[in-house]
């Protein structure tokens, strides 16, 4: 992600700069992602509970709502253009893939700074969601399409680490992706703009 005066913004689109300390973090961020069905959420949140009593961990897991796999980030500033969501559609109305199954079905760490993301991961799913991904990246000029990409969700932000392990399969069928507006720090994200998988 981007820090101090950078901005990440798509091509054609000129952010306003304004200054900023260094460490002062974006007030928002829009990115590309697959979010859960409800179901598939509950399902999540009742394995983030579950580890965060089986490892004593003290963090506070994700609202359902925010679960997601990310894709792409298309924006990272403090002021988005208000044609956003029609740019990236105009980027990403040609992309085509059917509709597949996601199974998240282990568990695993990230170490991050001084803290510790605790994700669900996949090991029958990566084809399909490299593949969109990697779609995204071409038509919106944005992202990686680099080995790093490692599709995930996260289920929240721990205090130790939990080591890796199966987890109860969850599944959905993605049938769309969707822009998310995320309200960095606040712990609010908004769905702008969906696409079907088709």
């Amino acid at each position: 992600m981007t820090g101090g005066d950078d901005q990440s913004f798509l091509p054609g689109l000129v952010p306003e700069r304004k200054r900023r300390r260094p460490a002062e973090p974006s007030l928002h961020r829009f990115f590309l992602a697959l979010k859960p069905d409800p179901m598939a959420a509950g399902e999540a949140c009742e394995a983030a509970l579950r580890l965060k009593r089986e490892y004593g961990l003290a963090g506070t897991p994700l609202k359902p709502q925010n679960f997601h796999i990310s894709l792409p980030l298309v924006w990272d500033g403090d002021d988005a253009p208000a044609d956003l969501a029609e740019t990236v559609s105009a980027q990403v109305h040609a992309v085509r893939m059917p509709a597949f199954e996601i199974v998240l079905d282990m568990a695993m760490c990230f170490r991050q700074s001084k803290r510790y993301v605790l994700v669900l991961g996949t090991t029958r799913s990566v084809a399909h969601i490299y593949g969109l991904n990697r779609h995204l990246v071409l038509a919106t000029r944005r992202g990686t399409g680099k080995a790093s990409f490692m599709p995930h969700m996260t289920l929240l932000y721990a205090d130790k680490p939990v080591e890796k392990q199966p987890v109860e399969p969850i599944r959905w069928m993605a049938r769309e992706f969707v822009l998310v507006h995320s309200f960095v720090g606040l712990g609010r994200h908004e769905t702008v703009a969906r696409w079907p998988l088709r």
